[in-house]
């Protein structure tokens, strides 16, 4: 009976290994992360040996044997690898471009029985986030080396291959809409997209294959907003972001964030807003039309706000709202020195006018005065039959005649 089930057991293994024809699953890795290679079979207490191995070149990691692991390589390669007993998955710390290849894990039964299974680790780099507005332009760096003799560039989208360059010849893949939306550049190998959609959204990884075999492969994520509006606020104000969609029974999800940190969360129904309790007591997210309201404006709460919405069928909407806070303070100063200035340069104006006015009305009046006295001068002249000034001085001889005559009695 022991004999019937070993037999059993190993006709299992032998049919395990008879299906590792099929291409190898692939891992994909960024440069300076982890990632962990799983043996992809099951594995119990009947595991007596297991081998991790590396195809290209071949060379063994990692064995298994008795519960103790040894490792091989320099000993810089060891420090960045370690085998998990638990389920010997082989984790690789700290990746390297060097670290790209395929990979072979051999699992030895308590029977004796043997099974192999392999799989590839792509390592990108990491070439960081685009982030372009819906209906712009966007160019996908290769950030490969100019002049690098290229035999081969492939280009995907979320692991689907969008467009390609092998031999000169240039081919793209997807819809017809899709594909007159996109150009692959042969002179620097970039992706560029036009009119950018919602749906462009996700991880693009170029793959470039030099004439000499060697391949460089980045990687890099591509976020399309909605762009909505500018909104402007004074220090202490209030203002509401709005989310800038139809509102309906089937939204499921809005998060509102800010300079990468979520700032408020509706949630089937729960809103929660995040941050230290000063910031949460100034904001909140209204479940009517997902707008965030911001109380009592701070000059740190500018910048940029994204908005990420998710329905029940599954369709996502990103949009982006800049919010520009001013320092009332500053801008009153500023304004009511000018209205000063505005109102002291009238009211010296109006100074002016009347000081001209006062002096015209005043110099006629004079003129109207030595011309009357003038004329009645010249009228009492006529009426004592002696030229102007002459009575006058006949008035005073008489005058100081009377005197003496007085003086003599």
């Amino acid at each position: 009976m022991w004999m019937v089930s070993s037999l059993l057991c190993v006709a299992a293994w032998v049919a395990r290994v008879a299906g590792t024809g099929d291409s190898p699953t692939t891992v994909n890795g960024t440069r300076g992360q982890s990632v962990s290679l799983h043996p992809g079979i099951p594995v119990g207490p009947d595991v007596v040996e297991l081998v991790w191995r590396r195809l290209s070149p071949r060379m063994k990691i990692v064995s298994y044997s008795n519960k103790i692991s040894d490792y091989y390589g320099s000993e810089e390669y060891k420090r960045r690898i370690t085998l998990h007993p638990g389920n010997f998955s082989l984790e690789i710390r700290d990746l390297q471009r060097e670290d790209t290849g395929d990979y072979e894990v051999t699992v030895t039964a308590s029977s004796g029985a043997q099974i192999q299974n392999k799989m590839r680790l792509d390592v990108y780099e990491w070439m960081g986030t685009v982030t372009r507005a819906w209906g712009q332009l966007v160019s996908l760096p290769a950030g490969i080396t100019r002049g690098l003799d290229v035999s081969q560039v492939v280009w995907r989208r979320d692991g689907t291959t969008i467009a390609e360059y092998p031999n000169g010849v240039i081919s793209y893949f997807g819809p017809e809409e899709y594909k007159r939306r996109i150009t692959l550049h042969p002179g620097t190998f970039s992706l560029e997209i036009r009119d950018l959609q919602i749906k462009d959204i996700g991880y693009y990884e170029v793959a470039v294959t030099a004439s000499s075999g060697t391949q460089t492969q980045n990687k890099m994520r591509l976020e399309v907003y909605e762009w909505m509006v500018t909104v402007k606020g004074a220090r202490g104000e209030t203002v509401a972001l709005p989310a800038g969609i139809n509102v309906g029974p089937g939204v499921s999800q809005v998060v509102w964030s800010s300079k990468g940190t979520r700032k408020a969360e509706y949630r089937s129904g729960n809103i929660s807003c995040f941050g230290p309790e000063e910031y949460k007591r100034r904001i909140a997210l209204h479940p009517g039309d997902f707008s965030l309201e911001i109380r009592d404006l701070q000059r740190e709460d500018a910048g940029d706000y994204d908005v990420e919405i998710a329905v029940g069928s599954g369709a996502e909407l990103k949009a982006r709202v800049r919010l520009e806070v001013n320092d009332p303070d500053l801008r009153t100063s500023y304004n009511g020195w000018k209205v000063a200035t505005v109102i002291l340069i009238v009211i010296l104006i109006l100074i002016l006018v009347v000081i001209v006015i006062l002096y015209l009305v005043y110099d006629k009046s004079c003129i109207k005065l030595h011309d009357s006295c003038s004329r009645g001068n010249r009228s009492k002249g006529k009426k004592s039959g002696t030229p102007d000034g002459q009575g006058e001085g006949q008035a005073l001889k008489n005058h100081e005649k009377k005197a003496a005559t007085n003086a003599s009695e």
